[in-house]
């Protein structure tokens, strides 16, 4: 994803420069690419691990 993500962004700088056209479209696109990215890989984790972390205290361990 993160390779996906950055060959996209590379691939799209060069517009952004050079045509004062599709830059307000391409700035739109490389940013939300780094959102979801981020999105992705930090705050769905974090999330995860704190709506879990409540669940597993609450199972009896076996030993």
């Amino acid at each position: 994803m993160i390779t996906t993500s950055i060959t996209t962004i590379i691939g799209l700088v060069p517009l952004a420069i050079s045509s004062d056209m599709y830059r307000p479209l391409t700035l739109v696109i490389i940013f939300g690419l780094i959102s979801a990215t981020a999105l992705s890989l930090v705050v769905v984790p974090a999330l995860y691990l704190l709506l879990t972390r409540d669940d597993a205290a609450e199972e009896p361990v076996l030993d």
